[in-house]
C-alpha cells in the first residue's frame, strides 16, 4: 500500500468544525466520525497528533499487528483524516491538517474528561 492520494477530498472533520450548517457538512461529519469510530483508529489519530509517525512506531505503541495498522491508516487516508509522506524505505503518517490536529487534541481532551468520570 503505497502513499496514494485519497481518492474523495478531505472530510468536515478537518475543514467543518465546531459548527456544521448544510446537510452535507454533516453528513462529511459523520462520515468522519464514523471513521473515527473504531477503537484503533481513534487511537491512531491521537498518537499522530503528538507528530507523524511510520507504522512501526504506531505497532509499538499500540500492541497491534502490522497489517492490521496498516489497513487502519489506509482507511483513515482515504477519509482524508491522515496523510503520508515517504521517507527513504519507509513512510510516514501525520494529521492530514492543522484542523485535523486541533480537532485530535480536542478528542484528547473529551476521553480524559470521561476517564476522570
Amino acid at each position: 500500500m503505497g502513499c496514494l492520494k485519497p481518492t474523495t477530498p478531505a472530510v468536515a472533520i478537518t475543514r467543518r468544525i465546531p459548527m456544521a450548517k448544510s446537510k452535507k457538512n454533516i453528513v462529511d461529519l459523520a462520515q468522519s466520525l464514523h471513521i473515527l469510530g473504531e477503537a484503533t483508529r481513534l487511537q491512531l489519530m491521537l498518537l499522530l497528533q503528538d507528530k507523524p509517525r511510520n507504522v512501526t512506531e504506531l505497532c509499538k505503541a499500540t500492541k497491534t499487528p502490522q497489517p492490521s495498522v496498516s489497513r487502519h491508516l489506509g482507511i483513515m487516508r482515504m477519509g482524508g483524516l491522515v496523510a503520508c509522506k515517504r521517507e527513504g524505505k519507509s513512510i510516514r503518517y501525520s494529521l492530514a491538517t492543522l484542523s485535523a490536529l486541533a480537532h485530535g487534541k480536542a478528542i484528547a481532551n473529551l476521553l480524559k474528561a470521561v476517564a476522570k468520570g
